[in-house]
């Protein structure tokens, strides 16, 4: 789904966006195994109890966030939309208060790359992050976005995000190619 015609599925249908991350997930670790080269693992606890952290690198803990929609409003931070991502602010409280030693995983595979006015050149890749890194750029300013359609705490999903630049991440794996994740 790359051109501007095309219309990614209701981000306020977060049944549906789990059952694809738990798709996400299973792909990552294969990727992460065969192409980065990395000891990593489903985590076992999620059969029992699907919120816990994704992933299990070198045996510890890990969290995996697919991007796939750009953030093309970022401009309006500074930030050039091709670079930025977002995360949560109840996942950065849940993993402060939870999993203080947490590392993510960015898995950026741009399928959307126009909206409006605005168009960016595709990005994928893999970026390594631990959560003492996020705090400290939170501690910096890093910007905070708020949803609009998600205005009630009682729908679940997350009414605010931080945005970062990706830049500032450990970049694992980088292409340009807009079909390398789909070959």
């Amino acid at each position: 789904m790359s051109d501007s015609d095309s219309q990614p599925h209701d981000t306020e249908d977060r049944a549906w966006w789990w059952k694809h991350g738990e798709t996400l997930e299973a792909a990552f670790v294969e990727f992460g195994q065969d192409w980065l080269d990395l000891d990593i693992q489903i985590n076992p606890g999620k059969s029992t109890t699907p919120t816990l952290p994704d992933l299990l690198v070198d045996g510890k803990i890990a969290d995996l966030k697919t991007q796939e929609t750009p953030f093309f409003t970022s401009h309006a931070c500074g930030l050039d939309p091709r670079y930025t991502v977002t995360l949560n602010l109840k996942d950065v409280r849940y993993y402060r208060e939870s999993y203080p030693d947490i590392v993510l995983y960015f898995w950026v595979n741009w399928r959307k790359l126009k909206w409006r006015d605005c168009e960016v050149a595709y990005l994928g890749g893999v970026y390594r992050v631990p959560l003492t890194s996020i705090l400290i750029l939170i501690a910096n300013g890093a910007p905070t976005h708020y949803y609009a359609r998600r205005k009630t705490l009682a729908e679940r999903n997350a009414t605010e995000s931080y945005i970062f630049d990706i830049r500032s991440f450990e970049r694992l794996f980088h292409t340009t190619d807009p079909a390398f994740f789909d070959s």
